[in-house]
């Protein structure tokens, strides 16, 4: 890889870490839960632990390198047995690039109270919302010549910057191509409720919930929250 373009990845992913302490600090009142797997930190964080009906709450879901080395993984579909993981984390993403395999990490959302013994006995997974777009509503789209399918990530030191390696694929001809581009392995949003399996939007009822937060190497992060 050119050392310019290297540099540059190093230099963006510095301004990643100043992001991520500012965010870290505004989350503070809520909580967080972190698990290690192979120098790479997964992270999920949510602004408050206690809600009152038809408040919203903020998560953030990250991958982040502790280590002040690169770390270099191939990509993988070990996703750990977690219901819901198969649902987009962004309508338009989806429709428009026609596959899910370029996320590194997901969410899910359960009602009820499950840690890492039980997590994979829950079902009725729950789609927050909003997530980017509004649901089901199609987004205006760029023509798109081809989509790209990540293989390899080197994740950059103290952050949460990837240089992704991936194949590029041409819908005309299927000609492959690779290529690599940075992206920051994060998630986040302010949900206001969740999806019903009609379309419509529920807000957050009484009661506990569970957010998981995974990697596609098979991490697990869990926190939870309780509406009153």
């Amino acid at each position: 890889m050119n050392k310019a373009i290297l540099i540059g990845f190093v230099g963006m992913a510095i301004v990643a870490i100043a992001v991520y302490a500012s965010n870290v600090g505004a989350l503070n009142a809520g909580a967080k839960n972190v698990t290690f797997s192979n120098g790479l930190s997964l992270i999920i964080a949510i602004n408050a632990t206690h809600l009152s009906q038809n408040q919203s709450i903020y998560v953030d879901l990250r991958l982040n390198n502790t280590t002040e080395h690169a770390i270099n993984l191939s990509s993988s579909n070990a996703w750990p047995n977690v219901d819901g993981l198969d649902l987009p984390l962004s309508d338009a993403a989806e429709f428009c690039s026609g596959t899910m395999q370029r996320y590194a990490i997901k969410l899910s959302l359960f009602r009820g109270y499950y840690t890492f013994r039980n997590i994979s006995s829950a079902t009725g997974s729950l789609r927050l919302y909003p997530a980017f777009e509004r649901h089901f509503i199609l987004p205006t789209c760029p023509i798109m010549e081809s989509y790209s399918v990540p293989i390899g990530y080197s994740f950059m030191p103290l952050g949460d910057m990837a240089v992704v390696h991936a194949n590029r694929v041409s819908y005309g001809d299927g000609v492959n191509t690779t290529i690599y581009f940075n992206e920051t392995i994060n998630y986040n949003i302010t949900a206001i409720g969740y999806m019903l399996s009609n379309g419509t939007v529920a807000s957050f009822g009484p009661g506990t919930y569970t957010l998981v937060g995974a990697d596609q190497w098979g991490s697990v992060a869990i926190v939870h929250f309780e509406v009153v």
